[in-house]
């Protein structure tokens, strides 16, 4: 880093400290770090030990968790079966003959101008399993209604797989 850049960077930082009556600590520490010769970089960028072990496990824990999460869904995918059991397995094959014309399987294949494509709308909130039985039953907009078509349980079992993408 250039240390004209520095320089005018603190000028501009201590201008705003002063214009918003920040806490005159603060602006002391920076300027005692500025006298020392050590500018902004070291004001931000000196952690104690303590300080990085507590880093170090914020994101140990956080890959841990992440972790977790992602085995768990591929442990269900891997065994050939919806993570949903047998109703999900039902409501896949319901679901690739009755649905997938108009809405996708993949996820992100969405156009504003048709059908929503249905990959996450429990998992982003954006219908409840209740609220999806009623429109697979009565239909919504364009949408048909297959109350008539479909049996309470086989719209179940289409929910059930919905669930699980």
């Amino acid at each position: 880093m250039n240390d004209e850049w520095m320089r005018g960077d603190a000028v501009r930082f201590e201008r705003t400290v002063k214009e918003r009556k920040f806490s005159s600590v603060i602006l002391n520490l920076f300027q005692n770090r500025q006298e020392e010769g050590q500018g902004m970089r070291r004001v931000f960028h000196s952690f104690s030990p303590e300080r990085v072990q507590h880093i170090v496990l914020c994101a140990l824990v956080s890959a841990g968790m992440i972790l977790l999460a992602s085995t768990t869904g591929f442990a269900a995918a891997g065994s050939g079966e919806p993570a949903g059991g047998p109703a999900a397995k039902r409501g896949d094959a319901i679901f690739h003959q009755r649905c997938v014309t108009c809405h996708n399987k993949e996820p992100g294949n969405t156009s504003p101008f048709g059908p929503p494509n249905l990959h996450g709308i429990f998992r982003d909130k954006v219908l409840t399993p209740p609220q999806a039985e009623s429109i697979i039953r009565q239909g919504k907009g364009g949408m048909p209604t297959f109350g008539k078509i479909l049996t309470p349980s086989q719209i179940s079992d289409v929910v059930a797989y919905l669930k699980t993408q």
